[in-house]
């Protein structure tokens, strides 16, 4: 999309070490996330669950908004990576 966007997050649960589920109470586009950590060789493997909820207009757009969230998605795992392992 091209451009920052500011979101506000509740999270609904919690398990330490395990998993966070967040959802978010501003932004363009509602959703529900569960981001799991899992044991990988020597390593976290970090996956993510989301359920997008669009309304209105941005209902018609559900497939492109998707795609636009997994490519941020994936830029901000990227980053944490980064930031980890430096």
């Amino acid at each position: 999309m091209g451009r920052t966007m500011k979101t506000s997050y509740e999270v609904l649960a919690y398990q330490q070490n395990v998993s966070v589920t967040i959802k978010t109470l501003t932004g363009p586009v509602p959703f529900t996330a569960t981001y799991s950590f899992d044991d990988a060789d020597e390593a976290t493997k970090l996956s993510i669950l989301a359920q997008v909820e669009p309304g209105g207009f941005l209902k018609l757009a559900t497939p492109i908004i998707r795609r636009q969230l997994n490519k941020q998605w994936e830029r901000n795992f990227a980053n944490l990576k980064q930031l980890l392992e430096s």
